[in-house]
C-alpha cells in the first residue's frame, strides 16, 4: 500500500470513529432524489420501528427516495483542497504527484464501495466499502466494513439531479485531528457524475 492510500485509510478511519463516537447530530433537512432523478425535499420524521434498520437507518429516505444504483465519479483536485483549507503538503500526500485523484463511488442497493487512484498502479483501487441506509432526516448514512474501521459511520446530505449526485458531509465535528476531517471531505464531498 502506498503512502497516499495508507494516509487516506487512516484519515477516513479516524474521522469515522470520531463521528460514530460523537454522533452525527444535526437537524437539517436535505434534498433527496425523487422518481426519475427529480429533486424532492425530505423532512425530519422518525422512522417507524418496523422499517428502521440497525442504528435507526432504513433502506430509503422518508418519502421513499434513495440514491440511484450505479457508478458515480468525480475528481478531487488541488483547487478543492485549497478551498477546504487542507494544508498543501497534506493535499499532495492524498492527491498524488499530479494533484488530482479520481474517485469512484459504486452504489448497489444498500451496498457501497469507494475506489480511487493510487500512484504507481493502473486503474482504481478499493478505498472503502460497506452498507448504507437513510436516517429519519433523510441523510445517507454510510457504515464502513473495512478492516481499518469496521462499523464506523458517517452521515451525508445528498441530492440527485439527472446524472449528478451531490454529497455533503453533515455535522463534520470530531474530537480528532481537524485536518483528517478536511481530507475526508476532500475525498467524499462534492458532485459526482453517473458513469
Amino acid at each position: 500500500m502506498t503512502t497516499t492510500m495508507t494516509a487516506i485509510h487512516a484519515t477516513a478511519a479516524t474521522l469515522l470513529v470520531a463521528l460514530a463516537l460523537g454522533g452525527c447530530g444535526g437537524a437539517a433537512t436535505g434534498d433527496a432524489a425523487g422518481p426519475a432523478g427529480t429533486s424532492a425535499t425530505t423532512t425530519a420524521a422518525p422512522a417507524p420501528a418496523s422499517t428502521a434498520g440497525e442504528g435507526g437507518v432504513r433502506a430509503t429516505a422518508p418519502g421513499g427516495s434513495a440514491i440511484p444504483d450505479g457508478t458515480w465519479t468525480r475528481t478531487a483536485t488541488m483547487a478543492d483542497a485549497t478551498m477546504l483549507g487542507v494544508p498543501p503538503e497534506v493535499a499532495r500526500q492524498h492527491l498524488g504527484a499530479d494533484g488530482e485523484n479520481d474517485i469512484e463511488l459504486r452504489v448497489a442497493g444498500r451496498d457501497w464501495a469507494q475506489f480511487m487512484e493510487e500512484d504507481g498502479t493502473a486503474g482504481l483501487v478499493l478505498g472503502d466499502r460497506g452498507t448504507a441506509g437513510y436516517d429519519a432526516e433523510g441523510r445517507w448514512v454510510a457504515t464502513s466494513h473495512s478492516e481499518g474501521c469496521p462499523d464506523c459511520a458517517a452521515a451525508f446530505t445528498w441530492s440527485v439531479e439527472g446524472d449528478r449526485l451531490t454529497l455533503t458531509v453533515d455535522d463534520l465535528t470530531s474530537d480528532g485531528d481537524p485536518v483528517d476531517a478536511l481530507v475526508t471531505r476532500l475525498v467524499m464531498e462534492g458532485t459526482f457524475t453517473r458513469r
